[in-house]
Order: structure tokens, then sequence, then C-alpha cells
């Protein structure tokens, strides 16, 4: 079937997953994934596939495995939980970091951020074919030599707030990305409810104003269209409230760098988390 539709079915069945037998059915259907030609996805549609399938991962290895109780055991899910899709073996950190990230910037962890630098614990591909293939064959040529650019997702620094990790700085739902031509609006949709909730621009009498981010914003600052936190600033004022907007505006017009810090990053998995159809995200 179609990549996307599959994705978007594996998801919403991972998000009510809760029994041995859900857990039998969602494995088979996410067996279905091995058949999945994914060099053959198009460019435009790559996002909505692999972020749906992130999601139903994440679902889908703590209804399977239990919530993680420590930084260890997230650790451990991240970088063991997997999917076979087409060829490729992916960990929940590989589907990140080597096909949504990938023409992304690399994370800069700040010093407190512990746990959260051994996500990046994924199977490094190498200039060896051998290395850069699924697991299941080896082309002697062709495109799927070519572990990266022939499945990655084109960069998109919009990913840095449609990505859920499940934790409780993230919202407690993930978004289902349910149609691939309508892409641009849904992240632009998802960027405007995770930045309202997140961000926060005060006006402070005679001082600079100070706006507080997600900590998104400061492992990838890379990805702001500017050099800096600063730089997150005047692209984002498009997804917030207008009198948040406003606050930003007038602190980038006047004297003075606004003040960029960041909100702390909660490692603790939510206690329970849903999927929602873009229909249902602002309720």
């Amino acid at each position: 079937g179609d990549p996307c539709a599959v994705s978007v079915r594996l998801l919403e069945e991972a998000a009510k997953c809760d029994s041995k037998q859900g857990l039998a059915a969602l494995s088979d259907l996410a067996g279905s994934l091995k058949s999945i030609n994914i060099a053959a996805i198009p460019p435009s549609h790559r996002l909505c596939f692999w972020l749906n399938t992130f999601h139903a991962l994440l679902l889908h290895a703590v209804a399977a495995l239990g919530r993680p109780n420590s930084p260890a055991s997230t650790v451990k899910m991240y970088s063991r939980a997997s999917y076979l899709v087409g060829p490729h073996v992916l960990s929940l950190a590989e589907i990140e970091h080597h096909v949504i990230r990938l023409n992304l910037s690399r994370p800069k962890f700040p010093r407190k951020a512990g746990a959260a630098r051994f996500l990046l614990s994924v199977w490094k591909r190498t200039n060896n074919p051998a290395a850069k293939v699924g697991s299941l064959y080896l082309p002697r040529e062709g495109p799927a030599c070519d572990f990266g650019s022939h499945i990655a997702c084109p960069p998109d620094r919009r990913v840095n707030f449609a990505l859920n990790w499940g934790n409780v700085s993230c919202l407690d739902w993930v978004p289902v990305f349910d149609n691939p031509d309508k892409m641009d609006e849904q992240l632009d949709a998802i960027c405007r409810i995770v930045l309202a909730n997140k961000v926060k621009a005060e006006q402070r009498q005679h001082k600079n104003i100070v706006v507080t981010l997600p900590y998104v914003c400061g492992w990838y600052v890379a990805d702001a269209p500017e050099l800096g936190g600063v730089g997150w600033l005047p692209w984002m004022a498009q997804y917030l409230s207008t009198v948040q907007a406003t606050v930003i505006k007038q602190g980038l017009m006047a004297d003075g760098v606004p003040v960029v810090k960041y909100l702390p990053y909660k490692g603790a998995l939510q206690h329970q988390l849903t999927a929602r159809r873009p229909n249902k995200w602002s309720s």
C-alpha cells in the first residue's frame, strides 16, 4: 500500500495498543514496513512517512517494553527499539538522526543534558557499501548503495517542533501527519501549537526582552535561520500569538539584544501518550 497511509495506520494502532492481542496485531502491521520501497518515496512525502513511523515505533516500544524508569533504560529504548523498514533495521535514534535530521544540524548538548548525549549511540554508516545498506541484502550498484540520500528527509527546521520524544518536556500527544500533500500546512500547524505552548516573551521595564524557548532550540541552535538563539526569533514570530509576536518584534527593533533562555530538558517519559490527527490538534 501507500507508504504514508501505512505509517498513519501504524501510528494510530500503536496509540491504542493496550493488550497482548493488540501487540501481536501491531507487530504484524509493523511487519508490512519491510515490503515498502523506501527509496521510491518522493522527497516531498518523506517527512510524512518518517515522522509517523518514528512516533509509531516510540509508542510501540513503550507498549511492548513498558515505560522506561531511568535515563539508562530510556537510552536503551531509543538505541535498541527498532523497525525493519525496507531493507534497513532502524532504531528510534537512527530514524531521527540518520533519516529525519540527516540534512539538518548536529545537536549541541549543554553539559547538564546528561544521558541525552547518549541518544546518539547509533550505527555509523561508512563508505563501505556493506555498512551503508540494509542488513538483508547488498546490491552491487544503484541508489540503494547510498544509505543517506535515497531515504533521508529534505531539511526543514520545523522538524524540531514536529518530533515528539515522549518526554514530559513535549506535548502529551504525538501528531499524526495524515496527508503528505498537505505537509507544509500541517508542519506550520504543529509549530503554532508547540510554540504557543512553550515560548514565552516578556518585556521587562528598562531592560531587554527575555524570551524563553523550548530546549530543542538550544540543542539545535544551528537550525535557526540566523546565528545564535536570537536567530530563532524573527522566524518564530509567525507562529506565536499577536501579543507574543509583538513583544518579540518590538524587542528586536529596540536597542540591545533580546535575552534568550531555554526551558530545561526533562527526560522522564509521559505516563500516557495519545495520537491526534490535525483536526484534533487544537482540542
